[in-house]
Order: structure tokens, then C-alpha cells, then sequence
């Protein structure tokens, strides 16, 4: 991911950062923080357009954030009751503070995403909820891991 979006991403999650004051009191006067819509391709579902991110279908990129965030070794099989955490980390950590990640998740990863239009709305839900649990547990350590795992 391009360093704005780390930058972007720390001032988020860490609320004693002066931008982070910026950006609370600038969403206070905002229309009620909406989502931003998803942006439009630049390109078709295969290129990269201009996220930095690599093409990929929505299942390697569960995949791949549900072994970084369960830390599992090549070849290790997901367990089944993988499904289960991000529901689990949003009971631990809370409603709101999961739904900040969740966000975050959406607008840095998978509306930038340059395979995002070729996914299906749950593959979309999904991908977000497990980019939220990477978040919650890594910090952008894990979403440079992600950027770097999907690019192998």
C-alpha cells in the first residue's frame, strides 16, 4: 500500500495523533459520516489502477488475511471455525470500535481494490471483516504483510 494510506491509517486508529483530531472534527461537521462510494476503475477488474495493490478474486484474499491473522505456516490448513473470529472480535473488542476497523478496512483496502467490481457483495463483506480483524491485531504491519503475501 502507498504511504499515504499507512499515514492515513495511523492517524485513524491512533487517537492522540493531530490528525486524528483533525479529521474528528472535520467529521463532525461532515454529512453524517457516510461511506464513500466506491470509486470508479480506472482500468477493468485485472489491472492495477493506481492502488498498488495486485489483482486478486475475493477467496485468496480471505485466504491469505485469514493465515495472517491466525499465523499459520505454508501449507497449515485454515480451521474451520476461522468464520467464527471476526463475529468473536467484535464481541471482544466492541460494536463500535470493530465497526471503525471495519471502515478503515473498506475505504483502504477493498474500495481500492482493483479486483473489488468482480467480487460479490458478501465476498466484499467478508474481505472487510477479515481486513478489520487484520487491522485490530496487526496495524498496518499487517496490511503491508497482506500487500506483500498477495503479490508472491
Amino acid at each position: 500500500m502507498a504511504s499515504h494510506r499507512h499515514r492515513a491509517l495511523r492517524a485513524v486508529t491512533d487517537p492522540h495523533t493531530p490528525r486524528a483530531t483533525e479529521d474528528a472534527d472535520a467529521d463532525s461537521e461532515s454529512d453524517g459520516g457516510a461511506a464513500p462510494p466506491l470509486p470508479d476503475a480506472a482500468g477493468d477488474a485485472g489491472t492495477d489502477a493506481g492502488s498498488g495493490l495486485p489483482p486478486a478474486d475475493a477467496q485468496r484474499v480471505i485466504e491469505t488475511t485469514q493465515r495472517l491473522v491466525l499465523r499459520l505456516r505454508p501449507g497449515q490448513r485454515v480451521p474451520e471455525l476461522a468464520d467464527q473470529l471476526p463475529g468473536h472480535l467484535r464481541t471482544e473488542i466492541g460494536r463500535t470500535r470493530f465497526a471503525q476497523a471495519r471502515l478503515i478496512a473498506s475505504a483502504f483496502f477493498v474500495d481500492e481494490h482493483p479486483s473489488a467490481r468482480a467480487w460479490t457483495a458478501a465476498q466484499r463483506s467478508t474481505v472487510a471483516d477479515w481486513i478489520a480483524v487484520l487491522i485490530e491485531r496487526q496495524g498496518d504491519e499487517g496490511l503491508t504483510n497482506l500487500e506483500t503475501h498477495l503479490r508472491a
